[in-house]
């Protein structure tokens, strides 16, 4: 997840939040992630869940608000994290 997120956004610093790893753009925070005990959880605002709705709800991923849940029993959807991130950061722009 650190890999593909950074990827997107190499710009981007690193920290911790709410006890996550995070990526912030001038301080404001970009996104969380963080492993769970059967997901991982991916946490792009509840902006970067609601854009990606359709996406979600056709790979069958539980999300909420706020938070994805990718669980480990199925591979990393990475092109799919690659476009919530760039959303993400045209927002912020």
């Amino acid at each position: 997840m650190r890999v593909v997120v950074q990827g997107v956004a190499p710009h981007s610093n690193e920290a911790i939040r709410y006890g996550m790893p995070t990526l912030q753009i001038d301080g404001k925070n970009l996104l969380h992630y963080a492993a769970m005990k059967s997901h991982f959880g991916f946490y792009p605002a509840p902006s970067g869940v609601e854009a990606f709705k359709k996406d979600l709800d056709k790979a069958g991923f539980s999300y909420s608000k706020g938070c994805i849940r990718f669980p480990y029993t199925k591979p990393l959807p990475v092109n799919l994290i690659k476009k919530i991130t760039k959303f993400r950061l045209k927002e912020m722009v």
